[in-house]
């Protein structure tokens, strides 16, 4: 069984073209999101995830990045505890 993870990246995005490159970068995962105040956290979710990698990719392309957290996400955990309770 693989296990979704959740990175989080601190972006600098200042307009909409900045934003649309963000995600095409982050693309082949499960979700991404921009969240945040000021939409300035981009939330990927999805399987076997190179947090570093993906940094990079985006510092390259897009400007100033910072990796925020590298976890598991919360709603793989609450799938367990349901199967769990049946």
């Amino acid at each position: 069984m693989t296990y979704q993870q959740k990175v989080v990246i601190e972006v600098s995005i200042h307009d909409q073209k900045s934003r649309s490159k963000a995600t095409k970068i982050a693309v082949g995962v499960e979700s991404t999101a921009l969240k945040g105040e000021g939409k300035n956290q981009l939330e990927v979710v999805g399987d076997g995830i190179d947090a570093v990698i993906l940094t990079m990719l985006l510092r390259k392309n897009v400007g100033f990045e910072e990796l925020d957290s590298v976890g598991p996400d919360e709603k793989d955990d609450e799938k367990k505890e349901i199967k769990k309770k049946t």
